[in-house]
């Protein structure tokens, strides 16, 4: 039941309203691990088009890599 609520309301949010959603799990925010909420405001950020990295434009490498 509690999934349907949730899927309701991202539904209403994002669809209706326009507003991005993450849902977090409360015992993740609360341990305050700087792991864990890097991970959150790197998620969000990523949802509100924002960049989390780059790379070097001219970037040259000897041989080639694939990056799994």
């Amino acid at each position: 039941m509690l999934s349907t609520f949730i899927a309701e309301v991202k539904r209403v949010a994002e669809i209706v309203c326009g507003i991005t959603t993450q849902c977090v799990q409360l015992q993740n925010v609360l341990k305050l691990s700087p792991k864990t909420l890097s991970n959150i405001c790197l998620k969000l950020n990523t949802k509100l088009g924002g960049i989390n990295a780059v790379t070097e434009k001219d970037a040259k490498f000897d041989k080639r890599y694939l990056f799994c």
